[in-house]
């Protein structure tokens, strides 16, 4: 799956959590965004269709042109 994923200066490894979790469950991804700006992420959202994976909940309203979709039960720890 192309991916946008946020990049924290001092936190984010060479390997994001998202990375991390999703390879553990036998998902392979491929990062075709990587910003220190969730605005800009958002932007690549808007007019692509990369995932973005995230534990945050926004109100679908809130971010017009996001699809939000959940993860099965099988990803549930």
């Amino acid at each position: 799956y192309s991916t946008a994923l946020i990049h924290v200066p001092g936190w984010s490894a060479a390997r994001s959590e998202a990375e991390k979790f999703l390879a553990n469950h036998g998902v392979e991804i491929t990062i075709g965004f990587r910003s220190e700006l969730p605005g800009s992420i958002l932007d690549v959202l808007r007019v692509s269709d990369f995932m973005y994976p995230s534990v945050t909940y926004y109100p679908p309203e809130d971010i017009p042109g996001i699809k939000r979709f959940e993860l099965g039960e099988d990803f549930l720890d």
